[in-house]
């Protein structure tokens, strides 16, 4: 597995890095030198070097907290063992964290406004001096994240329990199990939904094959129920009310009208998420 940080300033990144490498035995790579980095990474001239690297040692565990631009996250994310961390907090609870770092280091501090536009310029790269953002990497790479971890702790002891807690080296993670792999598909299968009153998706599948789809609303051939084509659904009555009414077919329904009998056969599984 290959683990790749990201996160607003004093947020917690290597927090999180170092309680990888500390209790499941991961190795910190960078690309850079870093006087204060106290996990001993493994130093590339390049991201392609270290890339390069991680996919001769596959097998191995990783964690990078340096991933300066959306080219160097686009070359990792083709990799199948990469996972992308988002991390972020409360910006006072990590002002704190910031103030206190640098009094422990005897070093001149930003006020609360400065740390804020410091703050601006690395997610949105916006500041006061240039008004329009241009190229808002870290919030785009955020978006696209496998996992957002929240710190809003005061005590290491309580973030480090809640990291715990969050399965974050299990493999389903790069990989889903069938299981999830469907649920996933049913999902994605809801958002065609045209019904007013919910949105349902489900996938039939067998043998690990997927045999049909569907998803709920008005028949083939009928208005959709979202312009008009349902009356019981758009007088906003309650569920199971003039049922009589209701002209839309639930997402099950669909799934096995388009398969038939003959292709439905035994062990077929319906994964459905209502």
């Amino acid at each position: 597995m290959f683990i790749g940080i990201i996160g607003t300033p004093c947020s917690g990144k290597h927090t999180v890095a170092g309680w990888l490498v500390k209790e499941h035995n991961f190795k910190a790579l960078s690309l850079r030198e870093n006087k204060r980095d106290d996990l001993h990474p493994l130093i590339f001239k390049s991201a392609e070097n270290l890339l390069l690297y991680v996919t001769e040692n596959w097998e191995d565990n990783f964690v990078t907290c340096d991933i300066d631009s959306e080219e160097i996250l686009a070359s990792y994310r083709r990799r199948p063992f990469f996972l992308l961390i988002a991390v972020d907090g409360p910006v006072m609870l990590r002002y704190e964290r910031y103030r206190n770092r640098k009094c422990k280091l005897e070093k001149s501090l930003q006020s609360l406004e400065q740390f804020i536009e410091n703050n601006d310029h690395s997610v949105f790269q916006y500041s006061s001096e240039s008004p329009s953002p241009s190229s808002p990497s870290l919030y785009k790479m955020t978006s696209t994240s496998d996992l957002t971890i929240v710190n809003a702790f005061h005590e290491l002891s309580c973030f480090y329990s809640h990291l715990s807690t969050l399965e974050i080296t299990n493999h389903e993670r790069l990989r889903p199990i069938w299981d999830s792999y469907f649920m996933y598909m049913a999902d994605l299968a809801a958002k065609r939904s045209n019904c007013m009153k919910r949105r349902v998706g489900c996938i039939l599948v067998r043998n690990h094959r997927v045999v049909a789809t569907g998803y709920n609303g008005t028949p083939m051939g009928l208005k959709n129920c979202n312009e008009g084509g349902c009356p019981k659904c758009n007088m906003g009555s309650n569920c199971g009310d003039r049922s009589d009414y209701c002209l839309c077919l639930h997402a099950e329904e669909n799934a096995l009208l388009e398969a038939g009998r003959a292709r439905v056969g035994e062990k077929s599984i319906l994964y459905c998420n209502t």
